[in-house]
């Protein structure tokens, strides 16, 4: 089915948000991972889930130490992101500002 633009796959920003948070809270971190539902999920959409990122230009592997944004899809090392956050005075890691979605 056609998407429209900005439209993003609900079962992959439910998966982003779980894999986000699963790092966060002690009381998901003894849960299966998500990391290999999400990479399939990614790949039904054509997006690559091991790719660089965006901002370091380094290579990523979907994973620990990897933040899927749930609102766009579009993927970063987490310290990249953090730092990002950080310097743009966005607040911690509630905010699902993108780097390559700001107007």
């Amino acid at each position: 089915q056609a998407r429209m633009a900005g439209e993003v796959d609900a079962e992959a920003a439910l998966l982003a948000i779980i894999a986000r948070y699963q790092r966060r809270v002690p009381e998901l971190q003894g849960q299966p991972s998500v990391y290999a539902d999400l990479a399939s999920a990614l790949q039904r959409l054509g997006r690559t889930p091991d790719a660089a990122c965006s901002i370091c230009m380094d290579e990523m592997h979907l994973g620990e130490g990897v933040i899927v944004l749930e609102t766009c899809l579009h993927a970063y090392h987490s310290e990249c992101l953090e730092q990002f956050w950080r310097t743009r005075g966005y607040g911690g890691v509630t905010t699902t500002n993108c780097p390559m979605c700001q107007p």
